[in-house]
């Protein structure tokens, strides 16, 4: 994480990071995918979006690995948990919830044809394993959140 101020020490700073990391990779002959890399810009304040008046410049600093430009998303996924600039896990419940939607659909079409011993395992695997990854992270949000998962 880099923090700062302001927007322009905070892209200054990150830049100056990933140059050094840029750096540490080289030396050890290892490759970042710039492709692949994107970043998340967190703030307590929502930043005003760009301006478009002709007075004001409309310039947004970029992250750059190695002079190639990363990509600002509003989330992304890590490790198997989608992170959204927001932290509130929305996203990630969103995808939660479609995941086990589809997994309930196979569970329903195929009920019948598997013997009854083997339901308890398949809820283990359609559904607890993907409820339970990661929920130290994403499961404190408030119980209206959680709801539709459950």
């Amino acid at each position: 994480f880099v923090f700062a101020k302001d927007r322009s020490e905070l892209f200054h700073k990150a830049n100056d990071t990933l140059n050094l990391v840029h750096c540490y990779m080289m030396a050890n002959k290892l490759h970042i995918n710039a492709g692949k890399s994107c970043y998340i810009e967190f703030s307590k304040h929502h930043a005003p979006p760009p301006s478009t008046d002709s007075n004001h410049s409309t310039d947004v600093p970029e992250l750059c690995i190695n002079g190639l430009p990363l990509q600002n998303v509003e989330s992304t996924k890590f490790l198997g948990v989608t992170i959204d600039k927001n932290l509130n896990w929305d996203a990630h419940r969103t995808k939660l919830i479609k995941k086990l939607a589809t997994s309930s659909g196979i569970l329903n079409r195929i009920k019948d044809n598997v013997p009854e011993e083997l339901h308890k395992d398949l809820y283990h695997t359609l559904f607890e394993s993907h409820l339970t990854y990661g929920i130290t992270v994403w499961g404190g949000v408030s119980e209206t959140k959680l709801e539709p998962l459950f």
